[in-house]
């Protein structure tokens, strides 16, 4: 022990925790180099021989041993985090889903379908937060919405009446349950946002 470092002595229900915890490694993370720092304490190395042999700064190692000292095993698990607050705030997320229902074009763009660039877009004018295209696909995935790739089709073109009286010739039971179904300019059935790759 260096000059004025307190010894760590360990019960022997204590020493097992921290030798469990070291033992874990990697799914320990950061609580087992802790709970390492303490047994090398508890054996009578200093905070420089545990610094040099770790690979830690000096300040790290009296940090830990000290909050062995207060909160025992407890302090070694990490202690709980703010973080950042988040970008994409309530009433940014409820345009998001408003806008990402809406077709484009009423609102006066001429393109029919959402790109997560173009919503990124949209939404950073009226909002004046910017977000990368990447991250609003991660909200649109949180959100719940489902991205999947634009296909081109004429179905919307086509008669209702001409394809009902097709289908009903054939006995395709498929077919008259799509001929009835609602349909968006794509093709595909409304009721979910509909989200293309740029």
């Amino acid at each position: 022990m260096g000059k004025g470092e307190e010894s760590i002595r360990l019960s022997t229900r204590e020493r097992r925790a921290l030798q469990g915890i070291a033992r874990s490694g990697e799914s320990a993370g950061r609580s087992g180099v802790r709970a390492t720092i303490v047994l090398m304490s508890a054996e009578g190395s200093s905070a420089k021989t545990i610094a040099r042999v770790l690979g830690l700064g000096l300040r790290t190692v009296r940090r830990t041993r000290q909050r062995w000292r207060t909160d025992g095993l407890e302090g070694l698990d990490d202690a709980w985090r703010s973080g950042r607050p988040a970008t994409a705030d309530a009433k940014y997320l409820a345009l998001m889903r408003q806008v990402v229902r809406t077709d484009p074009r009423k609102l006066g763009y001429c393109f029919a379908h959402w790109t997560a660039p173009r919503l990124a877009a949209y939404l950073q004018e009226r909002t004046g937060i910017h977000l990368c295209d990447d991250w609003v696909r991660l909200l649109l995935k949180a959100q719940g919405f489902v991205w999947r790739r634009t296909k081109l089709t004429i179905r919307n073109l086509q008669d209702p009446r001409k394809k009902r009286s097709r289908s009903g010739a054939s006995g395709d039971y498929r077919g008259k349950a799509n001929a009835l179904e609602p349909r968006s300019s794509c093709g595909t059935e409304t009721g979910f946002a509909l989200i293309s790759c740029p």
